[in-house]
């Protein structure tokens, strides 16, 4: 995802996490962002994540943080915590996991 494309996602992510997180549709936004950043078979981090301001990277790391608790996503803390670890730090981050 380059330029204008990661541009959007960055305009349209409060209102698909909560979409996803209120079930008001099928696709599983928040599993593909996880996916995303924790897939061992990309090799750099999704462009989106470079487009956040300082602030906008600590929101999303408190909205994961949060996912910790949802029964959802018991069973993946350890993703959870590599997209936190990304997303707070996206030149540490990485989808080496």
């Amino acid at each position: 995802m380059q330029g204008a494309e990661a541009e959007g996602k960055l305009f349209l992510l409060p209102a698909y996490f909560l979409a996803d997180l209120r079930d008001e549709h099928d696709f599983d936004f928040v599993s593909d962002v996880v996916r995303s950043i924790t897939d061992k078979r990309h090799t750099t981090v999704p462009a989106w994540i470079g487009g956040l301001i300082k602030r906008q990277r600590s929101a999303l790391c408190d909205v994961f943080e949060l996912l910790k608790c949802h029964p959802e996503f018991y069973s993946r803390q350890d993703e959870l915590a590599a997209v936190i670890e990304c997303i707070g730090d996206p030149t540490r981050g990485s989808n080496a996991g």
